[in-house]
């Protein structure tokens, strides 16, 4: 019982120390697509998990290891939102090149416009 609420503490401070780093992630791909998405991605979640791990080194395995489990969780959800807006960006950013190469391809722009991408 201890071993968990200590944990869930250790949990709690592991997600507030990285939630100001997913705040800028996502001001960064609200700005457009962000080139080192994967990479500060993988910070955060290194950074929150190592916290924890540390905090929690000396507490029952079977608590500290669902808790762990938890605070994977939340992370892959507070992460989902910027993961997505980065995808839209990918996504918008695919379709404006793929405008480009049948607009060049196409003879005196006589593409038929099912072809181009909306």
């Amino acid at each position: 019982m201890a071993a968990n609420f200590m944990c869930n503490g250790f949990k709690q401070d592991a997600l507030d120390d990285v939630e100001l780093e997913i705040k800028k992630l996502q001001q960064l791909v609200d700005k457009g697509k962000c080139s080192h998405f994967k990479k500060e991605c993988m910070k955060i979640y290194d950074r929150a998990l190592n916290k924890y791990d540390k905090e929690s080194a000396h507490y029952n395995k079977k608590s500290k290891f669902e808790i762990r489990t938890q605070l994977q969780k939340q992370l892959f959800s507070s992460l989902e939102i910027p993961f997505r807006k980065q995808t839209s960006n990918i996504m918008e950013s695919l379709k404006a090149k793929i405008k480009e190469v049948l607009k060049k391809l196409s003879p005196k722009g006589l593409i038929l416009k099912e072809m181009i991408i909306d």
